[in-house]
């Protein structure tokens, strides 16, 4: 969950779990709005594009990769939009989820739902500072 994801060739196979901007999930819609999204995908699971015109890859290439956008163009996320975005993940199935994104202020709304998705069987790996 980030700024979105691509287009990159070694990212063909993220699976686009969409936008969640202002409370307005939509699907197919997750496109990375900068570029910290994408770079972090391609450092998770960047696979060689084919023919092998790029070579390298991320550090799980074989992982199956989701990826929800929340951040709207040169600006900030909300924590509700977080929450949603979480919870999608949650019922896509995503066992591990990293959230390299933060706030001045603590949220109960993002706190809460990071615990029922860990209560579901969800890791989420959070940024710190």
């Amino acid at each position: 969950m980030d700024s979105g994801c691509g287009p990159h060739p070694c990212l063909a196979h993220i699976q686009d779990l969409g936008a969640f901007i202002d409370g307005r999930p939509a699907l197919n819609a997750g496109a990375d709005s900068g570029t910290h999204g994408t770079h972090v995908c391609g450092t998770i699971g960047a696979r060689p594009a084919v023919p092998r015109d790029i070579p390298f890859h991320g550090i799980s290439p074989m992982v199956e990769l989701f990826s929800a956008r929340v951040f709207p163009p040169d600006s900030n996320a909300n924590q509700g939009d977080i929450a949603d975005a979480l919870d999608a993940m949650v019922d896509s199935g995503v066992e591990l989820v990293n959230l390299s994104i933060g706030s001045a202020y603590p949220s109960e709304i993002l706190s809460d739902a990071i615990q029922a998705a860990y209560d579901k069987g969800t890791v989420c790996v959070c940024a710190a500072g």
